[in-house]
């Protein structure tokens, strides 16, 4: 299981402190600091609350090994609804 990994990687992306996860999720700081640590979870409900806060599936939070999808998944319904708008320009690299 990668939960430590993952959860310290979502925790930092999200600029989230265990403090405040607690606090969203009403499980208790010891056991997010266990979980950080490498305890494994024993209550799949704490589990499923932490991966709702991070919009992930308990899969994703505990068996993902790329977390490269968190940067589409916080701008998904942004993408989709075409709020995006891309510009092409050329750079002049006369600097060199």
């Amino acid at each position: 299981m990668k939960l430590s990994k993952n959860l310290s990687f979502y925790l930092e992306s999200t600029k989230t402190n265990t403090s405040e996860l607690a606090k969203a999720t009403g499980i208790p700081v010891s056991t997010l600091h266990g979980w950080l640590n490498g305890v494994d979870p024993k209550n799949l409900t704490q589990l499923k609350k932490v991966a709702q806060f991070f919009q992930l599936t308990i899969d994703e939070l505990c068996f993902n090994e790329e977390q490269a999808n968190i940067v589409f998944k916080n701008y998904a319904n942004e993408i989709n609804a075409g709020l995006f708008e891309v510009v092409l320009k050329r750079v002049n690299n006369n600097n060199k």
